[in-house]
């Protein structure tokens, strides 16, 4: 029977501290959970009219979005990552891969796109929590395919606003960057506007880009091959 829904309760700013899932008048009941029952007004129903199976994976999905507090990964007090009450903590890859499959591909409403955003507005990761990440990316090598996955992920995160605050927008005004232009003089006293990019530059003049770019950054535009390079703030170019 779908008579199973999804809940969460609310901190007084409106973010999730809690999410589970229950029937009947469960989400009123203070027991069985590491953390209080907030006021009436701020306990949320996410979702209802579900069946025992999807209240399980829909909770498993909120958990995962928001994160918990115990792990350095969130915001939540839930002590288990969803489903079956403690059993819930430890999930098999298969599981874990049909909840994931159940989930792609289903739109997200504005609503619940705004509520994550928010829930991850200054949100930041333990230095415990940064070092297994970056363990686990060292010696990592992306196919093609992940890259360009990658890059239309983050791409639809963007334009959907998920970055939160006003991060997206931002993003969107700066996107535009200028164009940057360089004053060139060699050795000799030759001055070269360019306007190409440097590297081509460089290369076309069999010159070290390393080396410019260092004299550039590092030696107040005096590159140790005798070349000067400074930014031509003439040109702005959008």
């Amino acid at each position: 029977m779908n008579n199973y829904y999804t809940y969460a309760y609310l901190r007084e700013d409106g973010t999730p501290y809690y999410i589970g899932k229950g029937s009947g008048n469960r989400l009123h009941k203070n027991d069985g959970r590491p953390c209080g029952k907030p006021v009436d007004e701020r306990i949320l129903i996410l979702k209802n009219n579900l069946s025992e199976e999807e209240s399980f994976k829909h909770e498993i999905y909120m958990i995962s979005v928001f994160g918990r507090k115990d792990l350095g990964t969130g915001i939540l007090h839930n002590r288990t990552d969803g489903g079956e009450g403690s059993s819930g903590a430890i999930r098999s890859d298969d599981i874990r891969k049909r909840i994931s499959d159940s989930m792609k591909g289903k739109p997200k409403s504005k609503e619940h796109i705004e509520k994550v955003a928010k829930s991850r507005k200054g949100r930041k990761h333990t230095e415990d929590t940064k070092r297994k990440i970056s363990k686990s990316n060292k010696g990592r090598i992306l196919t093609e395919e992940t890259r360009e996955n990658m890059k239309n992920s983050m791409k639809k995160r963007w334009e959907s606003g998920l970055f939160g605050g006003t991060t997206g927008l931002k993003l969107k005004r700066e996107k535009p960057t200028h164009t940057k232009y360089f004053i060139l003089t060699d050795p000799n006293g030759v001055v070269y506007n360019v306007k190409d990019g440097l590297k081509t530059f460089c290369f076309s003049h069999s010159i070290s880009y390393q080396t410019m770019y260092y004299g550039l950054h590092y030696k107040n535009g005096n590159a140790t091959n005798g070349w000067k390079i400074n930014y031509d703030n003439s040109y702005i170019c959008r």
